[in-house]
């Protein structure tokens, strides 16, 4: 397959997955493709088809990974406050705490 340089949200239509020929999943409004192909940096392991026409957002790779990077931080914040708000981690000094946020 090829390069997984970008990911792809569909807005509308509906598309079917296939591998070696063989129809796997059906994607709709919401679903996402070939963010795998990217994230793992490998070739493109199935091929999408359109089956009714609609409209499918690119994501480029830049974009994607920074997305995903204000995410995790997001995520780490919660967390965060989670486990400063919370009696059964009062025994963890604040940088175990921020360790243990930055990998939930």
């Amino acid at each position: 397959g090829e390069e997984g340089n970008c990911s792809y949200i569909i807005q509308s239509g509906t598309f079917t997955v296939s591998i070696d020929d063989k129809a796997v999943k059906h994607l709709r409004k919401g679903h996402t493709f070939g963010e795998l192909a990217m994230l793992y940096s490998m070739p493109r392991s199935a091929t999408v088809t359109c089956k009714q026409a609609g409209t499918v957002w690119k994501i480029e790779s830049v974009v994607f990974v920074k997305c995903m990077e204000m995410l995790s931080s997001k995520n780490a914040e919660r967390a965060l406050e989670f486990f400063g708000a919370s009696r059964i981690f009062g025994g963890l000094t604040a940088a175990d705490k921020e360790k243990f946020a930055e990998v939930c």
